[in-house]
């Protein structure tokens, strides 16, 4: 698995201008936050454990945003290993979140 993400993710250069601030780097970090809190407060339905809701969180933010870059780097736009970290910056924050809420309420 990890040598077929490296050979999608490898050609991450593209002839756009990639800042790491650029006008999309919020919309990766708010789709991150979002899909990481909201399946870390649904995997209440497989575990009790806040630590590990946050993890499932995370995990499904995370492969989200590395599953957009693979179909970019495919060919559907143009892959980003910024967008990718903003992605992850973004569903850590998200599944954090829900783990604080889950601390707090115990």
């Amino acid at each position: 698995m990890l040598p077929v993400v490296a050979v999608l993710l490898g050609p991450i250069t593209s002839a756009h201008a990639d800042d790491w601030d650029g006008p999309d780097k919020r919309a990766h970090f708010i789709v991150g936050f979002g899909i990481a809190a909201n399946t870390s407060v649904l995997a209440h339905l497989v575990s009790d454990a806040p630590s590990k809701r946050a993890l499932i969180g995370l995990g499904f933010g995370a492969a989200a945003g590395l599953g957009k870059e693979a179909l970019d780097a495919l060919g559907s736009g143009d892959p980003s290993a910024k967008d990718l970290v903003w992605t992850v910056i973004g569903a850590a924050a998200g599944a954090l979140l829900v783990w604080a809420v889950d601390a707090l309420d115990r």
